[in-house]
Formats: C-alpha cells, sequence, structure tokens
C-alpha cells in the first residue's frame, strides 16, 4: 500500500517512509472534532523532515479538515481553513499541523498513516492525544484490501 502512494508523499518529503497505516472512521453525527496537532513543533518550520508526516487518503467524498497552518501556535478561527478531500484524495501533511476533523451526517472512513523521515524520531505506534480516541481506529489496513481502494480512488501514473 505505502508503495502505491509513494509518489504522493515521496513529492513533498522526499526520504520519508509511510508507517502504522490504519483504517480511521468518523462515526455519523459525530460533530466536529478538537483541534489538536501530532507532533510537537519543530526548530525549523521550512525543514519537512525535522518531524514526522502525516498522511490521510479519504476513502468517502466529502472527507472535511480544519487546519490553521504550519506554524501557528494557537488555533483561531480566524485562521481556520476547511480542507475537502473525495474518495482516493490524498492529503499530506507536516506533523505540527493544527488541524481538526470535521463531522459529517454519514460515517466517514479514511487511511492514515505516519510519514517518518531518517531525520525524525517518534514512538512506534505513536498515539498523539486523547482528541484521536474520539476516533475510532479500526486497525492495520492489508495490502489486498487496500489495493481495491487505490485502484478505484486514485488515478494511476
Amino acid at each position: 500500500m505505502a508503495r502505491m502512494l509513494q509518489r504522493f508523499y515521496k513529492t513533498f518529503i522526499p526520504d520519508s517512509e509511510a508507517n502504522d497505516l490504519r483504517w480511521v472512521k468518523i462515526p455519523a453525527g459525530m460533530g466536529d472534532l478538537p483541534v489538536r496537532r501530532e507532533f510537537r513543533p519543530g526548530d525549523d518550520p521550512l525543514d519537512v523532515a525535522a518531524i514526522p508526516g502525516g498522511m490521510v487518503i479519504a476513502v468517502d467524498d466529502d472527507t472535511c479538515f480544519y487546519v490553521y497552518g504550519w506554524n501557528h501556535n494557537v488555533a483561531l478561527r480566524s485562521n481556520r481553513k476547511e480542507i475537502k478531500l473525495n474518495k482516493g484524495d490524498v492529503f499530506v501533511y507536516r506533523g505540527d499541523l493544527i488541524f481538526a476533523p470535521v463531522g459529517n451526517d454519514t460515517n466517514n472512513v479514511c487511511i492514515h498513516a505516519y510519514l517518518d523521515t531518517p531525520t525524525s524520531d517518534r514512538l512506534e505506534h505513536h498515539q498523539p492525544s486523547s482528541s484521536q480516541r474520539s476516533m475510532t481506529l479500526l486497525g492495520r489496513t492489508t495490502h489486498s484490501a487496500m489495493r481495491g481502494i487505490v485502484r478505484s480512488g486514485v488515478p494511476g501514473p
């Protein structure tokens, strides 16, 4: 799975490797989830390899996130932007991005992975905060299960 997605995430974080791929389900009617970041801010905001990154692959249409910028220390509504993903879209970000998954009227499923680099340090099976528990982790992905989603949702080379 990660190998099929390399052309997407290596464009932005060239030395990265996708690890800990997981299915994530946000149940219908849950509402917006808490604002969070997966890792503390890096020392150099322009060095994308300084801290681990993240990647989300949308399995459903209308997968939305509020984002607050790479280098903001406070999540202000005046700085909030909405990112909307449709089935097959890939969202790659640096781990100190402040974001919040947006609730939906229907169940929403996506795939999350960490993008580790040789210079970044992440504990194995890192779980960022208690707000992450608001999302239901459905377990690790299998390569055979993912091939169909990637082939149907993400355009080929």
